[in-house]
């Protein structure tokens, strides 16, 4: 009965070219730009990408790139590590492009199984026994700016425009009545 009806037929094509366009996330169920950004924490022994690694570290994720900034790295460990990274089969897999001052293993990939809850990013590799807890970073903000309801208030607010900011066109017409209440209504 329904499926000889025309409006049937177009609403379930349309639910399957729907359901066909939601597959651009990765298998991991997060997206390239929930790991975008400044993720911030610790190391103790973390074993990566063949190395252990030890010391506070910034870890920027670009669209296709990372870089790890340890700050008070061993002597013996490097300093600045970057490479790139992408999503394979459900995890992270990341491959070391550069280190400073230690560079002899360029090329060494390893697998992340990642996962991500508002703003924190736990990161376990097949050699490390416990997870690492990074932080997102929000640089500039304070905590009462950082608070979930006020991040969204102020994302809503940069979409509003500027009541001091006047378009040319709006300026154009004040100064038009300007002049015709000046030419109507001579200074005496």
């Amino acid at each position: 009965m329904y499926a000889s009806h025309p409006w049937f037929s177009r609403f379930s094509y349309l639910l399957l070219i729907l359901f066909s366009a939601c597959g651009s996330e990765a298998p991991t169920g997060i997206r390239t730009s929930d790991m975008q950004g400044t993720w911030s924490g610790t190391f103790d022994g973390t074993n990566l990408m063949g190395r252990t690694l030890s010391g506070d570290v910034d870890w920027t994720f670009e669209r296709d790139t990372f870089q790890l900034v340890f700050f008070n790295a061993p002597v013996d460990q490097a300093e600045r590590i970057e490479g790139d990274w992408k999503f394979v089969d459900g995890k992270v897999v990341v491959t070391l492009k550069s280190s400073f001052p230690i560079d002899t293993d360029i090329g060494v990939t390893d697998t992340l199984f990642v996962s991500i809850l508002q703003g924190e990013m736990s990161v376990k590799s097949n050699a490390t026994p416990t997870a690492v807890l990074l932080q997102k970073t929000r640089l500039g903000l304070g905590p009462w700016e950082s608070t979930p309801w006020n991040l969204a208030r102020r994302e809503r607010n940069d979409l509003q425009p500027d009541p001091r900011a006047v378009s040319p066109v709006l300026k154009r017409i004040q100064r038009s009545q300007r002049a015709l209440i000046h030419h109507t209504h001579p200074p005496v």
